[in-house]
């Protein structure tokens, strides 16, 4: 009985493709036809068998839509996803390929050195056309999006299977793909508190970021511990790149306003005024938090000393690279900042930065008379806010800095010396 779609997600290495297409020969009497995401076909070269093969371009290197809007053309009554590197092994056999009347997804386990991710393996088609996951959210590492996923609905008919029915010949020794699998399993994570935590919120200064924004606000809705809002403010962007952002704001807990251009300390003060919560976590649009992050950063905070104005730890750091992937960089490490001195010879921008409201509120933003207050605007605050109390480093790593040409944030040394004439 032909029942099943097979789609095969991120198989860059032709070798790896033909070896998944032609694994699927032990299922060969269920597989009504396949899909390949995201690759030409001329990466192919086997036999497809008697099953039909289509490759589906990816555009604008965005997985998740392109996931969704393929799903929708599939009738079969289950959909099975691959995702590079694995193939079918002939323990699949073994393997009830119908699920009960109340279950919805298979699952199951990749091991990965001392790391284990769950993914979807079948999926009811009926069930996976109803969620809005793969419209609603952009994720930075597209092999986290499955995972992710499976995350979200884990309480909705998913059960998890061990068993060595699927091998996986994807080798994750690389800096770069042991960063990602890391940061994959945090969407597993669940939320720990030691009691009741101080309340949260970010916000967020938008000017033409539209490529990396809907990353940037993903990430804080995809937390395992939500922020109470996220504010943001798209400080005269094009109608284009401002139309992106205001899609956001049919998530409850997100709120989107505009202002003329002004630089992004005019900006952010502008969203002040909003602020209801206890603290409040700053955010560049083309950044991105784990999916962990606030549960860490609310645990941080219950220990925080009553004259801590801000709290902040490193900075895990990617290079954009022109295919669309991510190159893992390394972790800058922070340590303490007590004066204005070590403040303006801090290696790298200071980060991630939680203010206390009320503190942040108190000074505001400055805007110095360099640049009429558009650049270096992080160290103006915090050199303000070292008058009201202590900046404090904890050694968490939970904030993504995406490196990119179109990036502003890139130290000019001839300009951060005529900066530093102006700073109080």
């Amino acid at each position: 009985m032909k029942n099943i779609h097979v789609i095969l997600i991120g198989y860059r290495d032709p070798t790896m493709l033909d070896r998944a297409i032609a694994s699927l020969q032990h299922i060969g009497s269920h597989v009504e036809g396949v899909s390949v995401l995201g690759e030409k076909e001329g990466a192919f070269k086997k036999d497809a068998g008697t099953y039909k093969i289509r490759f589906i371009k990816e555009i604008q290197n965005n997985l998740s839509m392109n996931l969704a809007s393929l799903i929708q053309t599939i009738s079969t009554e289950y959909i099975m996803l691959l995702h590079e590197g694995d193939c079918l092994n002939a323990n699949i056999k073994r393997v009830m390929l119908d699920l009960s009347k109340h279950q919805h997804i298979l699952g199951y386990l990749r091991k990965v050195k001392n790391v284990t991710i769950h993914y979807p393996f079948l999926v009811r088609t009926a069930f996976i056309k109803r969620t809005t996951f793969f419209t609603r959210y952009r994720l930075p590492i597209s092999e986290a999006l499955m995972p992710a996923w499976l995350a979200s609905i884990q309480n909705e008919g998913a059960s998890i299977i061990e068993g060595s029915f699927i091998s996986s010949m994807k080798n994750q020794g690389t800096a770069s793909g042991q960063a990602i699998i890391e940061f994959i399993e945090k969407y597993q994570k669940r939320p720990t508190f030691e009691k009741q935590s101080p309340s949260l919120s970010i916000i967020m200064a938008h000017f033409n970021m539209e490529q990396y924004v809907g990353t940037a606000i993903s990430s804080c809705l995809l937390q395992t511990s939500p922020a109470e809002e996220i504010l943001l403010m798209d400080d005269g962007s094009t109608l284009h790149a401002y139309k992106e952002l205001e899609k956001w704001s049919a998530h409850p807990e997100v709120k989107v306003f505009r202002k003329e251009n002004g630089g992004k300390a005019r900006a952010l003060n502008d969203l002040l005024p909003q602020i209801e919560t206890d603290f409040v976590m700053e955010m560049d649009a083309d950044d991105w938090l784990d999916p962990d992050a606030l549960m860490v950063i609310r645990n941080q905070l219950l220990h925080l000393s009553e004259d801590a104005v801000v709290l902040y730890g490193n900075l895990r750091t990617w290079k954009q690279r022109e295919s669309g992937n991510l190159q893992f960089k390394g972790i800058r490490k922070g340590y303490p900042v007590r004066n204005k001195k070590e403040l303006i010879s801090y290696r790298f921008p200071l980060g991630p930065r939680i203010y206390r409201s009320a503190a942040l509120k108190n000074t505001g933003f400055p805007l110095v008379e360099f640049e009429d207050g558009r650049m270096y605007e992080d160290v103006s605050v915090l050199n303000r806010l070292l008058m009201e109390g202590n900046l404090v480093y904890k050694d968490f790593t939970v904030y993504n800095v995406r490196e990119h040409p179109a990036s502003i944030t890139k130290r000019n040394r001839s300009s951060w010396n005529d900066f530093l004439k102006f700073l109080d």
